[in-house]
């Protein structure tokens, strides 16, 4: 194709590109999964998505997972599996919880959580190890923003 004629498509090309929303890639859907502090979760736990392991958690860690639009599973391969519904829109929280019953050993439930609840759950949890994400989706760092730290001083003594 000679040089003039592909400059003068290339326009066009982009333009169906941008009205046509199969042609875009979709975007891809945030979740978060942890563990509270005060849980049976004292050692590493995998963590399933789609039967493919993507990381693994304990007390007090949470981790960040991006996945395309659409229905998973996330499970912990013993459990109850959480089923979510993922969009881009907004970021699922599902947290790795128990069931107590009476003469039985605890059962580990993963649920989806509201947002405000998760971010009051999650304030004080930290990121996992780097060598505990074991999937490309998941984010090897912490994804929150660095706390901005600030320089307390003593107010003069007036003498």
């Amino acid at each position: 194709m000679p040089y003039d004629k592909a400059v003068r498509l290339a326009p066009i090309a982009f333009l169906v590109f941008l009205c046509n929303p199969s042609a875009r890639s979709q975007s891809l859907a945030t979740l978060y999964v942890y563990v509270d502090h005060h849980t049976e979760a004292k050692s590493w736990r995998p963590i399933f998505c789609d039967s493919v392991l993507v990381a693994k958690l304990k007390q007090g860690t949470f981790f960040e997972v991006n996945l395309p639009p659409g229905q998973d599973v996330l499970s912990d391969g013993k459990g109850t599996p959480a089923i979510i519904d993922a969009t881009a829109a907004k970021p699922k929280f599902i947290r790795l919880s128990w069931v107590y019953q009476f003469g039985q050993p605890p059962t580990s439930v993963l649920e989806v959580v509201k947002e405000n609840e998760a971010q009051r759950d999650m304030k004080f949890l930290v990121y996992i190890d780097r060598n505990k994400a074991l999937a490309p989706s998941v984010s090897k760092t912490d994804p929150r923003p660095a706390p901005e730290l600030h320089l307390k001083t003593r107010p003069a003594d007036e003498k």
